[in-house]
């Protein structure tokens, strides 16, 4: 008998991720596979796959006219960045499953993910594959010291990196 279970949402309940504010991103790669690089004398080194998360990253900034895609690193098995939604957005019902839908951190979370496994399979010839875990993280930055202290982890994570 296949047991079905029902994922706890990571989301904060009731929060409308379209809301003007910081956001702290994080999302790995399916199985932690070490697929876009490596760390050399604390250096990330980019992978053909790394150059594609890359690419389509800074791509991004270009189509969403209010948030700021702030610091970001490529990592060999996951990726962090922090965004701004600099304006207020529309006021969304958070629980409506449509309102949730149309919320700007997932639609821009899942169009990067999207983008990027699309590519990197055409690159390894896997189509279908999956690149990404199913999800992801982010953490709702409330105040300038949070938000330095989260710019400063992203720009020495392959300082720290240990490489499990």
């Amino acid at each position: 008998m296949r047991r079905i279970y029902k994922r706890k949402s990571i989301r904060l309940k009731g929060y409308d991720y379209s809301k003007a504010g910081l956001y702290f991103i994080t999302i790995n790669v399916d199985k932690r596979v070490h697929l876009f690089g490596e760390i050399r004398n604390r250096t990330m080194v980019l992978s053909p796959f790394g150059k594609v998360v890359q690419s389509h990253w800074d791509a991004l900034d270009s189509c969403y006219a209010d948030v700021l895609f702030r610091e970001y690193v490529v990592m060999p098995d996951h990726f962090h960045c922090l965004l701004e939604i600099t304006g207020e957005g529309k006021s969304l019902d958070t629980d409506s499953v449509l309102s949730r839908r149309n919320m700007i951190i997932p639609i821009i979370v899942g169009r990067f993910k999207m983008q990027t496994a699309k590519e990197i399979n055409r690159l390894r010839d896997t189509p279908g594959q999956k690149v990404w875990q199913r999800n992801y993280y982010e953490r709702i930055i409330h105040d300038r010291k949070s938000s330095h202290v989260v710019s400063q982890y992203i720009r020495n994570n392959p300082i720290k990196w240990r490489g499990f």
